[in-house]
């Protein structure tokens, strides 16, 4: 069932599916127009689609929403992972035994670098990409937390709960923020306006929920992150990139987060961006009442260049001309988010 942060989600009827691919079989949920323009949501480590569900839900009605359980999480089947490309592999798998056309895909944490790996390969199928709080593309380098990780395998492998949550709470989330609320000194328990358990303890069991995942293999999964190198292949991508970035993140380091604005927030690039304050690692779900309408305004751009002119790059060139003859920009900017937000008069 679907769960609602505080109204902020209305049920846009979505549907949990499971698909036989060439690969694996593959768990979704889906929501929207099925012949909309599809956006594909991929989740981060330690995460499955439920964490994208009030996004789905929050998502203008006209897009078609997919966000599938990686490999090994949630309830999509178990194989070993020895490099980002049997990611990729799956996701091209899952578009192509869909039917899918071009699509925008959405890519959290492991999951940006999955994008980044799916845009290389496959540019042809991508209309747009949006990168939230994103491994860089020169691989996730945490050193410093080798412990923790070493930590949380063994809490994986023995499904002790009440360990992940608490590794969850501390890193994927800032202090305060919705589903985790405050934290009283050693309890998992959040409290206080914010703190929404029956909530988190849902999105939790896509982590814990994956009984077929064989957890001696996270060691492998950190490995694949740490081993991940596409920095010089990825600057060459032509479609445009949103990036998403939180002020709190305790997952991705600072240093990382540059290489990702770096590589793809250049001159090269058409992109837009938004620095969340006061957030951790998982805005989908502690700040959606930024998050929502920053990636309805993405798409609402990216729907505004494909349906009012048929060349992307012509619309660009139109639209940095017209900014430059106003001295504004051509789509105006949401509350306090710098997201630019379709404008149908213009």
């Amino acid at each position: 069932m679907p769960w609602r942060i505080d109204g902020f989600a209305t049920d846009n009827g979505l549907t949990q599916q499971d698909i036989q691919t060439s690969g694996l079989k593959v768990h979704f949920v889906e929501g929207g127009n099925s012949n909309g323009l599809p956006v594909v949501l991929l989740h981060d480590n330690l995460a499955s689609s439920r964490w994208w569900e009030a996004t789905q839900e929050s998502l203008p009605a006209r897009y078609r929403s997919l966000a599938p359980d990686l490999r090994g999480y949630g309830q999509t089947e178990y194989q070993p992972v020895t490099s980002m490309t049997d990611f990729s592999k799956d996701l091209h798998d899952f578009v192509t035994t869909l039917h899918l056309g071009p699509f925008y895909l959405v890519g959290w944490g492991m999951g940006g670098g999955i994008a980044m790996q799916y845009g290389i390969e496959h540019p042809e199928n991508i209309v747009g990409m949006c990168l939230v709080n994103s491994i860089s593309p020169k691989g996730y380098r945490p050193s410093e937390r080798y412990g923790e990780l070493d930590e949380l395998t063994r809490a994986l492998r023995s499904g002790n709960e009440a360990e992940v949550a608490s590794y969850l709470r501390s890193h994927y989330f800032s202090n305060g923020n919705f589903p985790v609320g405050s934290l009283t000194p050693g309890s998992i328990i959040g409290t206080g306006p914010n703190a929404n358990e029956e909530a988190f303890m849902y999105i939790i069991g896509g982590a814990m929920q994956a009984r077929n995942f064989n957890f001696n293999e996270m060691n492998g999964i950190f490995q694949v992150m740490r081993n991940f190198d596409i920095y010089e292949e990825v600057a060459n991508v032509k479609f445009p990139v949103n990036i998403i970035i939180s002020q709190n993140d305790r997952v991705i380091r600072p240093s990382e987060a540059r290489e990702v604005r770096e590589t793809l927030a250049n001159k090269g690039h058409k992109h837009d961006e938004l620095f969340l304050p006061q957030c951790g690692h998982s805005p989908m779900v502690e700040r959606p009442e930024d998050f929502n309408p920053t990636l309805a305004g993405y798409l609402g751009r990216l729907n505004y260049q494909q349906v009012v002119y048929p060349s992307i790059s012509q619309t660009v060139g139109r639209m940095e001309k017209r900014d430059a003859e106003t001295g504004e920009r051509g789509y105006g900017v949401s509350g306090n988010t710098q997201v630019v937000i379709e404008d149908n008069k213009r």
